[in-house]
């Protein structure tokens, strides 16, 4: 989790205000203490990262996909 955030971090290093502000996220994150934040935490950045990073099938693709139902082989 941390590794993904010091990514974003490294995005845009001329954004003072950005860099900043995932320097506060690290420091915060790093006092998190109970198991289920620390979860819920984890789960959201993961989601955020894969977002931002991972390619998205297309919407066309995605919603062929959906009208053409499961395939059967």
């Amino acid at each position: 989790m941390a590794q993904k955030m010091k990514e974003l971090e490294m995005m845009d290093v001329n954004d003072v205000d950005h860099v900043l502000d995932i320097e506060e996220v690290l420091h915060l994150y790093s006092r998190l203490k109970s198991p289920v934040y620390l979860d819920i935490v984890n789960k959201f950045f993961m989601d955020m990262y894969s977002e931002l990073f991972l390619p998205q099938p297309s919407t066309s693709i995605t919603n062929s996909l959906q009208r053409l139902g499961p395939l059967k082989f």
